[in-house]
């Protein structure tokens, strides 16, 4: 399923939604990100509305959005590009 065009500010943005199913393993919250990324919460949900990162949402985790999860995988590889010469 796919949602858009959504207005960002003057950015159009187009959200899809995929049913897929991924180790946890793989996956950290937002506050983890920020964490690891020495960052605000804000500032990863920055990143994810710029589309340097995949917001992942877990439909069975309580509240009304959802439990909002970021890659791993992405958080280590904006980790190894600040730590590039």
């Amino acid at each position: 399923y796919q949602h858009g065009p959504h207005h960002l500010g003057n950015e159009l943005i187009q959200i899809r939604y995929v049913e897929q199913d991924l180790d946890p393993a793989e996956l950290m919250t937002i506050k983890e990100a920020a964490e690891a990324l020495d960052r605000t919460v804000w500032a990863v949900v920055a990143l994810i509305d710029k589309g340097r990162l995949t917001e992942i949402r877990d439909p069975a985790a309580t509240g009304r959005h959802g439990l909002r999860l970021v890659l791993r995988a992405e958080i280590a590889a904006l980790i190894a590009e600040r730590a590039a010469p």
